[in-house]
């Protein structure tokens, strides 16, 4: 895996962009560069495509948007693992789809809609993300958007198996706002190790590597070792980026890149430039 030097990040931390040759499992996005982080980034002008990707792919829709979809069931918008962007150490990265906040910039607009053509079962996704976390010895999980909490109950039901599958590392990026959440769904504390919460805000851009915009906090459930290792994360100026290649021609980076960042890698570029959040 190569990488790729795409500016310093803050205290001239260098902005690292690894170039990913992996086909990651299920992959789902458009054929244009797009850029996703955590909740929150620049605009991105992406085309967004279906088609599952590989690597025992759950199913989506069984029946292709027929009738109400069940309540335990996730819109996916892709995964990728491993994913070294966002969150400590290796993980595996779920994108959900579905998303009301409507924030100016997101990251990833395309994301916004939930199709019915998308929905996937929590149990069959959770047993894709448990069992290539076994294989590739990855411990944590990191669910981003769209907004993870737009299916509350099935976010809850995939996140209870995660961790029955050995997933005991949860980061989850929302555009709401944890005091909202712990409230609404009290079993967050339970299932979330960590939270990134907060809409992003296009005009307070943050100089730290793990979240778009400034007004955006990091709120820690978790205990002892995963409490330590958080904070750590938080306290870094690394910003590691994945380029990733996906099945159906799209290119996605995975991570949140400063403002900028996309010309030094692609090149300037006409309209709206996609950057993470």
């Amino acid at each position: 895996m190569g990488s790729v030097p795409v500016g310093a990040g803050p205290e001239g931390a260098p902005e690292t962009l690894e170039k990913d040759p992996e086909t990651p499992p299920p992959g789902l996005s458009g054929g244009a560069p797009s850029g996703t982080g955590g909740a929150g980034g620049r605009e991105g002008a992406v085309r967004d495509g279906g088609g599952a990707g590989e690597g025992g792919v759950p199913g989506r829709g069984p029946s292709a948007g027929k009738g109400r979809i069940p309540g335990d069931w996730l819109y996916l918008g892709f995964t990728h693992a491993p994913l070294a962007a966002l969150g400590p150490g290796l993980r595996v990265g779920v994108w959900t789809r579905g998303c009301g906040l409507g924030c100016p910039g997101c990251v990833a607009p395309e994301l916004r809609t939930a199709r019915p053509e998308d929905a996937v079962a929590a149990t069959e996704l959770a047993a894709w993300a448990a069992g290539t976390a076994r294989e590739r010895g990855l411990r944590g999980l990191t669910v981003s958007g769209g907004e993870p909490f737009h299916r509350p109950e099935a976010l809850k039901a995939f996140l209870e198996l995660c961790r029955a599958g050995g997933l005991d590392d949860v980061l989850v990026y929302s555009g709401r706002r944890a005091s909202e959440l712990v409230v609404s769904f009290p079993w967050v504390p339970d299932l979330v190790t960590a939270l990134v919460d907060g809409p992003f805000e296009l005009g307070r851009p943050s100089s730290r590597p793990w979240k778009g915009s400034e007004g955006q906090t990091l709120t820690v459930f978790g205990k002892g070792e995963l409490a330590r290792l958080y904070a750590a994360w938080e306290a870094s100026d690394e910003r590691p980026l994945q380029m990733v290649a996906f099945p159906d021609g799209a290119v996605r980076i995975l991570g949140i890149p400063k403002i900028g960042a996309y010309d030094s890698i692609f090149g300037a570029r006409d309209g709206p430039v996609p950057g993470g959040g």
